[in-house]
C-alpha cells in the first residue's frame, strides 16, 4: 500500500511538471511559402509577433449587438496588453465602406 501510494504520488508530481508547447510549424510542409514566412520572419524579426487585422462584416455603428461584440474583443486584447502576453498591441479602428 506504502508503495502504491508512493508511486501515484511520483507519478502525479510528473504529470504536474508536463510542459506543453503548440509548434504550429510541425504542420506545414516545409518547403511552403508559409512555412518559409515563419522562418524568414522568425530570423529577421525574433522579438515581435506577428501583423493581424481583423475585419469584421457589418455596420457596428448601427448595430448594437455587433458593437458590443467588438467592444468586448478590443477589451480582452488590450488585457492581454497590459498582461504583458502580447509584445505589442496598436488598435485603430477603421471603418471601410
Amino acid at each position: 500500500m506504502g508503495t502504491t501510494f508512493l508511486l501515484l504520488s511520483i507519478g502525479i508530481s510528473g504529470c504536474l511538471q508536463i510542459e506543453e508547447r503548440l509548434d504550429f510549424n510541425v504542420f506545414l510542409p516545409t518547403d511552403s511559402s508559409v512555412a518559409k514566412f515563419f522562418r524568414k520572419h522568425d530570423q529577421e524579426f525574433p522579438n515581435d509577433g506577428y501583423v493581424a487585422d481583423i475585419f469584421i462584416q457589418g455596420d457596428p455603428i448601427r448595430n448594437r449587438t455587433l458593437l458590443k461584440r467588438v467592444d468586448l474583443l478590443v477589451a480582452k486584447l488590450q488585457r492581454l496588453v497590459d498582461e504583458g502576453q502580447v509584445l505589442r498591441g496598436e488598435f485603430s479602428p477603421r471603418h471601410h465602406r
